[in-house]
């Protein structure tokens, strides 16, 4: 799996799936804040992809780096 200078796997868009898995909650939580407008995404057909500028904003409004999500030794 590739990876983004930022470290994002993936490229420049995660699924919400991804970003689900990474903030370890369901599917739905993240579909609500697509929803509110708490977090952008962008519609390709039925599939919503989630930047990752906006999934990194994201983690800011809520108090969270990426470095916050990974595992602690």
């Amino acid at each position: 799996m590739s990876s983004t200078s930022n470290g994002i796997p993936g490229g420049e868009f995660l699924k919400p799936e991804e970003v689900a898995e990474n903030l370890r909650v369901s599917r739905m939580t993240v579909y609500r804040a697509l929803r509110s407008g708490a977090l952008f995404s962008v519609r390709v057909g039925r599939s919503y992809r989630i930047p990752a500028a906006s999934y990194e904003d994201y983690l800011k409004s809520i108090g969270l780096t990426p470095a916050d999500l990974e595992p602690g030794e």
